[in-house]
């Protein structure tokens, strides 16, 4: 069987963020395959007048949380185990965010955000996968579409940070799709219809009914049901969630083509 080496790494470090077990986020307690991956963190000050907040939640060391010690707490071997990084604004920031004049603030923060990064890949000798991506940040709001309308009560100042390697906010200079994947999915549609690409530069492709996953219909009844995982040397494994192996399998049939 091939190793899991994505899962593996997480479930090392569930529940750490800062040392505070309740920052784990619970999206589904039927299937918690991406509660592990996020963090919830609360600001001592503004998010909008300050986006360094979403780094460091507070100046001092026992009190801070928020992505940088999300990711510090996610180092393991190194190498990171994610290109894009998932944030959660509540409603009000959210929306005081996007109204501000001047540069749109999603994109600097997001840029305040990848410059701490850097620092620390600097400082800890942290490595990505892949260099020719920047890390990319995918930066929404609370209950929104994007999140399947999943409401999860952030206040003003809280925020929600997720190292998911699914998650792929688009291809960049260099990035080339590798595979391309095709559903056959009974009582939504006949035949097999394309639903995805997996790119050079992408950790892992999931299909499932959850809106994190990168193919999401509700037909599929699992999140992360299935998974087409990329090691760094260009090999692939097809995975199915291992919580679920009991009850769904793998299978493969010639269908006259590569």
């Amino acid at each position: 069987m091939a190793l899991d080496w994505i899962s593996n790494r997480s479930e090392q470090t569930r529940g750490l963020s800062g040392g505070a077990l309740s920052a784990a986020v619970a999206l589904d307690e039927s299937n918690p395959y991406y509660n592990y991956r996020l963090r919830r963190h609360s600001a001592q000050g503004d998010v909008v007048e300050e986006p360094g907040l979403l780094w460091f939640t507070s100046p001092y060391v026992k009190q801070r949380s928020g992505l940088g010690t999300h990711i510090a707490a996610e180092m393991g071997d190194g190498v990171a185990g994610y290109t894009d990084v998932l944030m959660i604004l509540s409603v009000d920031d959210y929306q005081r965010a996007v109204s501000r004049d001047g540069e749109p603030w999603l994109r600097a923060a997001s840029r305040v955000l990848r410059e701490e990064f850097t620092s620390l890949c600097q400082r800890e000798n942290l490595k990505q996968v892949h260099e020719n991506r920047n890390l990319g940040f995918r930066i929404i709001c609370d209950g929104s579409p994007d999140m399947g309308s999943q409401l999860l009560g952030l206040e003003r100042g809280e925020f929600v940070t997720g190292l998911l390697p699914n998650l792929y906010t688009g291809p960049v200079r260099g990035s080339e799709p590798v595979i391309a994947v095709h559903l056959n999915l009974p009582g939504a549609w006949e035949g097999y219809q394309e639903v995805g690409h997996l790119y050079n530069d992408q950790l892992l492709f999931t299909l499932g009914s959850h809106w994190l996953d990168n193919f999401s219909h509700p037909y599929l009844r699992e999140a992360a049901l299935y998974r087409l995982q990329q090691y760094p040397n260009g090999s692939f494994v097809h995975i199915i969630n291992p919580d679920l192996q009991d009850r769904y399998q793998v299978s493969s049939t010639n269908q006259g083509g590569a």
